[in-house]
């Protein structure tokens, strides 16, 4: 499925300005998701127009909120990994879905990240996911890659409204996995990343 930016503009508002958290919410409030944990939350843009009963946000960065979570834990996901499998993380209701939108390009190196900041995140938010026995992870991310143990139950390509702009590298997609239960997969591998679809 394809969304265009400008079809968004079209509806005007609050999905015009967030047309991300349109497609959000498009996504996960028909799943009747209830709990989200969102392992590279930022302002909690996505959830300006679906907020879900639980919110967590985990961050290497505490920015001005669009969207307040109920818990924030301000570390690196492979941090926040940690805390879970230690028992430091104890949520107060089963997680649906783990988010995950990992930064890239001028937002990895405006973040500080690592070179491979972006397999390190997908990876360890995988992890989270599975540790947390989470139903679904979404990832937003510039290519739609494949995930050992997780089934891909949606992929929405979003088109930015600079059509002249538009490449390969400027679209993004917003891909929905369900875990399928078979076996841990340990993360996301390094193959994924060479065999986006």
């Amino acid at each position: 499925m394809t969304v265009e930016q400008r079809d968004i503009q079209a509806l005007g508002g609050w999905k015009a300005r967030y047309p991300t958290a349109y497609i959000l919410a498009r996504t996960l409030k028909p799943l009747g998701v209830k709990s989200v944990l969102e392992t590279t939350y930022g302002e909690g843009r996505f959830y300006v127009l679906f907020r879900p009963s639980y919110l967590v946000g985990v961050d290497v960065v505490k920015r001005r909120w669009l969207t307040y979570p109920d818990e924030f834990y301000l570390m690196t996901v492979w941090e926040f990994y940690n805390l879970a499998k230690k028992g430091g993380f104890k949520p107060r209701t089963a997680i649906d879905v783990v988010v995950c939108d990992p930064p890239w390009g001028k937002e990895q190196r405006r973040e500080h990240y690592t070179r491979n900041a972006p397999y390190a995140v997908i990876h360890y938010s995988v992890k989270v996911a599975e540790l947390l026995n989470a139903r679904y992870f979404l990832l937003h991310y510039h290519r739609v890659i494949r995930i050992e143990g997780f089934e891909m139950v949606k992929v929405v390509e979003f088109v930015p409204l600079t059509r002249y702009l538009n490449t390969k590298y400027t679209r993004t997609y917003f891909v929905l996995y369900e875990y399928s239960g078979r076996g841990s997969s340990g993360g996301a591998s390094p193959s994924a990343f060479q065999n986006g679809v």
